[in-house]
């Protein structure tokens, strides 16, 4: 299995301005150190937790379907789609199923694909990422759509440690930025 990420997110979960607040330096000779700052914290934020906070489009690399019609679990977290499901079949031509012929599972975390009711995965070539699932994931578009309030606190800690000359205000800064992300972990597949 591998992922690959096709559409990076299109804006951040913290607002510049807001975070330049928090951390009293409404200097914009800084706004560039910040941005990069905020980008970081959602990374390691998202990367801590398994999702993703703000939406983007991601590829699934299978080397097969799983049996019959047991679901494919998708990473990262909330799904809010799948766009396409290609394959490799037994005589190697490329195969499409639109997401109109699977059971899209966004409730679920991770969100699942089934087959639909009474059908089975095709059968698809042995081979290396035989199976190929273009899919998005994410909260919103915009941070203040539906990301978690727990996320957007952890970031802004991860953002202040960021800045924070000593290692042991940093410390806790990030300690209390994990506990605040640990409900929100995702099992990994």
């Amino acid at each position: 299995m591998a992922l690959v990420l096709i559409t990076p997110p299109g804006a951040e979960p913290l607002d510049l301005d807001t975070v330049k607040t928090d951390l009293r330096n409404p200097n914009d000779q800084l706004d560039s150190l910040v941005e990069t700052h905020i980008s970081g914290a959602r990374k390691r934020a998202e990367d801590y937790t398994g999702r993703a906070f703000i939406n983007r489009e991601y590829r699934l690399y299978l080397d097969s379907f799983p049996a019959a019609d047991k679901p494919i679990e998708l990473p990262m977290p909330p799904l809010t789609g799948v766009t396409e499901i290609r394959y490799v079949d037994t005589y190697g031509n490329t195969q499409t199923i639109e997401s109109s012929g699977v059971r899209v599972d966004p409730a679920s975390e991770p969100g699942r694909i089934t087959p639909l009711y009474g059908e089975s995965w095709p059968d698809a070539r042995v081979i290396t990422n035989a199976i190929e699932i273009d899919f998005t994931a994410g909260y919103g578009a915009v941070g203040e759509d539906n990301t978690p309030a727990e996320a957007k606190q952890a970031m802004f800690l991860l953002t202040e440690a960021a800045f924070e000359r000593d290692e042991r205000t940093m410390k806790i800064y990030e300690d209390a930025a994990m506990r605040l992300l640990d409900p929100l972990r995702v099992n990994p597949i």
